[in-house]
């Protein structure tokens, strides 16, 4: 073992993940340095952001490589950091706007760099003092020039706060223009006919900042408090963001050293507290958040739960679990006893997953994170194991929650099937917005392979429903990042059925292998099935990967025609089904097989239902990615297992 506990074969994989995954971030380093010496300012700070989340996402990726990825990321953010400042002191300086939206990215900058934790050159304090007061006589400048500017205003504001943070006591100049700065903020709010949550927060935040320095005085103090007066709705926000801040401080004040990493959860629990906690685990039930208004922000009450550990500095104290595993779990509970949300609480419920990984994970708490909790799903003769698309599982809601709308959204799709451009159209999705019906069964056309019969399309969406559903309800349903999908038709499911179908993980890929190991194997794919099952004939589909044994087993496959729109291979989407079935009978009647695999869109559910159904084998089905599997490359997993793929091995398909 190494100092990070990874054994040798460990540290082989570790060192091959790393080599793939590091590039890119280096490169987007290298694109904010070289543009910051050219001079092209709006190009660095463009990319800026992306480097700190291309890294974030390797500590996610990789988190047994936290030592060489805390010493890299932290060489790589100096580099930016040193481009920064020789960028802003340039004889040939930028224009002052430009100039001050380059000095407002170092306490971004600086605050990951001291999460990391690794000791930095001495130069950095005094480049920080330097280019935090830059930026903020800069902006004030700004907004002297243009009193009607606010941005400016708030953002003189933030830097020369933390100006007056980098000294004990705080330089007395400094002071004074900060709160003459802040004063503004409040008159500014006191004369607004209405003051919106996000003024009043950021009030909030320079107000505690003002008193974390020692420099808020009593009267600025009560007139923040009592900026804009509240409805009743923000007043409960208000108080339940308290109260979670409180529970939370108490709760460190009573455990101030607990030896085991505490674990941080999401639920959903309506008859317990907002902060319900033991000694090693510390949770948030956002059941009173979803209770609130819906125009009252969730995400302000999920960073309240993560604040009060965040100013004490107790991140590596803590585990984060992913949101998923704990909602279903907590979720399943709820509708066992007969209750259920909304459907504008489970939308909410993706806000606040998004809210938590931001709070709680790299960049932020720094709580080291962990996996999802679910089971492992079973592999074993006669079992199915499915993981739904995020794709399939809005229509499924489409058809279940909103089925008095879909006859008119089917009528126009039919109307404008000779128009590509209005087929093809695509809106911006917001994390937490419900989904667009049209967008939704458009996109089940053009990406997924549903096409609806002319004569009836109604009747045709709800027979690919009913067979999904049935799907779902008899086998092994695995989540993803998506999963928090699943819940609107996992609650439905419950009502009609009395069950929900139990979320568990995908099994590993060796497990995969081994369970076809000596076994027939049907295979239903839109690739060219000649070039599919002459690959596997050729014996290269058992020599895929460096790191994964594949035991030789048999292959015959389905070719299940293209119907993505343009494509109408027959007259409804029900008929080619019934074609697939046809052939999947005469696989079976002429031999017998014991695993079917599902890799063709929007005919992989119905076809795992009905094949199951009929033959009692063992079915497979996780997209279009199930190809993978047998070496086919496709570029939409051209990243999967990549650093251990045999690439003479693999077969180049079209998509």
């Amino acid at each position: 073992m190494d100092d990070d506990g990874v054994s040798p074969l460990e540290a082989k994989d570790l060192a091959i993940a790393m080599e793939e995954s590091l590039p890119r971030a280096r490169a987007l380093v290298e694109k904010v340095v070289q543009a910051l010496g050219q001079g092209r300012d709006a190009e660095a700070l463009l990319y800026l952001p992306d480097v700190l989340r291309a890294y974030g996402l390797l500590w996610v990726e990789l988190p047994e490589a936290r030592g060489v990825l805390k010493q890299e990321e932290t060489a790589m953010l100096l580099q930016v950091l040193a481009g920064l400042g020789a960028r802003v002191n340039l004889e040939d300086a930028p224009l002052p706007r430009q100039r001050a939206d380059l000095c407002w990215q170092v306490p971004m900058l600086l605050e990951r760099l001291r999460q990391l934790g690794t000791e930095l050159p001495g130069w950095v304090d005094l480049l920080e003092e330097q280019l935090i007061r830059v930026g903020a006589l800069q902006y004030r400048d700004l907004h002297q020039a243009d009193p009607d500017h606010p941005l400016m205003r708030a953002r003189a504001l933030t830097l020369m706060l933390h100006l007056c943070g980098l000294h004990d006591p705080p330089v007395p100049w400094k002071v004074l223009i900060a709160k003459a700065l802040l004063l503004e903020e409040v008159v500014a709010a006191e004369s607004s006919p209405q003051v919106d949550d996000g003024i009043r927060e950021q009030l909030g935040v320079w107000r505690e900042t003002l008193e974390r320095v020692g420099i808020l005085d009593a009267e600025l103090n009560e007139r923040i408090a009592t900026t804009g007066a509240t409805d009743g709705s923000n007043r409960a926000a208000i108080d339940l963001e308290e109260q979670i801040k409180t529970d939370v401080v108490h709760w460190l004040n009573d455990n101030p050293a607990v030896s085991v990493p505490v674990e941080l959860r999401l639920v959903c629990g309506p008859e317990a507290r907002v902060v319900p906690h033991d000694r090693l685990r510390l949770n948030l039930n956002l059941a009173p958040l979803l209770n609130l208004p819906g125009g009252v922000p969730i995400e302000p009450l999920v960073e309240a739960f993560f604040r009060p550990m965040r100013e004490q500095d107790c991140g590596p104290g803590f585990c984060l679990r992913e949101p998923i595993s704990s909602l279903y779990e907590s979720l399943e509970l709820l509708w066992s006893q007969g209750q259920e949300l909304s459907l504008e609480g489970l939308a909410r419920l993706a806000s606040a997953s998004a809210a938590w990984n931001r709070c709680g994970g790299p960049g932020a708490l720094g709580a080291r994170l962990l996996g999802s909790s679910l089971r492992i799903a079973r592999l074993r003769d006669g079992s199915s194991v499915l993981r739904p698309e995020p794709l399939e599982l809005m229509a499924l809601q489409a058809v279940l929650y909103r089925h008095g709308d879909l006859e008119a959204v089917l009528s126009a799709i039919r109307r404008h099937h000779l128009d590509p451009a209005w087929m093809n159209r695509r809106r911006e999705a917001v994390v937490g917005a419900p989904f667009d019906l049209e967008e939704c069964l458009r996109r089940l056309h053009t990406e997924w392979g549903f096409y609806a019969s002319g004569a009836a399309p109604l009747e045709c969406l709800e027979q690919w429903s009913r067979s999904a559903m049935g799907a779902l309800l008899g086998g092994q349903v695995t989540g993803t990042l998506h999963s928090l999908d699943l819940l609107p038709v996992a609650q439905m499911m419950h009502r009609s059925c009395g069950r929900a179908p139990e979320l568990m993980q995908w099994p590993s890929d060796q497990d995969l292998y081994s369970f076809l190991a000596g076994k027939e194997v049907v295979l239903a794919t839109t690739l060219p099935t000649d070039q599919v099952e002459a690959h596997h004939g050729s014996g290269r589909a058992f020599e895929l990967f460096s790191d994964l044994r594949i035991a030789p087993y048999g292959l015959r496959c389905v070719q299940v025609p293209c119907s993505r729109y343009p494509h109408r291979p027959g007259t409804g989407f029900g008929e080619t089904l019934e074609e697939c079935l046809d052939t999947v009978d005469t696989l079976f009647r002429q031999r017998p097989f014991k695993v079917f695999v599902a890799a063709c869109g929007a005919y992989g559910l119905p076809l795992c239902e009905a094949v199951h159904s009929r033959y009692g084998v063992s079915c497979l089905c996780s997209g279009d990615r199930m190809n993978a599997y047998f070496g086919m490359e496709q570029a939409a997993m051209a990243d999967w297992r990549a650093g251990s793929r045999i690439r003479e091995n693999w077969q180049t398909v079209a998509a």
